[in-house]
């Protein structure tokens, strides 16, 4: 089924911004777990990116794919959750590690370089498979 270039970017327009707030949740969790928890950024990145995942599975959820939320809603949390990690912990949270440990790069700026690499592929992914409409 071929999908309208309109409809990516209506669902595309709420997933970013969906996406502004949980990046909110992601980094202010990371900035209070590393700055007054005392974590390391690598652990506070794992806690941060699971908070973030949560909070936006239940924004998307309600708004971006309000009409497509077909079957139990823990499937699609399930689903959410694995597609949103996929992303997260196998593009972002590497970016993470990576840009502070290799090159020192701060933690904060680190973690934007990688949510933003990760977002259209979580995007895509969750349209096409999490929410992927019923073939008629």
């Amino acid at each position: 089924m071929e999908i309208p270039a309109r409809e990516y970017l209506r669902r595309g327009w709420k997933f970013f911004l969906v996406g502004v707030l949980g990046f909110g949740v992601n980094q202010g969790s990371l900035m209070l777990l590393v700055g007054l928890g005392g974590l390391p950024p690598w652990l506070a990145g794992l806690i941060a990116i699971e908070l973030s995942i949560v909070c936006v599975w239940m924004m998307n959820d309600s708004w971006t794919w309000r009409d497509r939320r077909g079957g139990r809603r823990l499937k699609r949390a399930l689903k959410y959750n694995a597609s949103a990690g996929i992303t997260a912990f196998g593009v972002n949270y590497p970016i993470l590690v990576a840009l502070t440990s290799a090159f020192g790069l701060n933690y904060a700026i680190a973690n934007i370089i990688g949510v933003g690499c990760a977002s259209l592929a979580n995007f895509m992914i969750n349209h096409h498979w999490t929410y992927a409409e019923a073939e008629v």
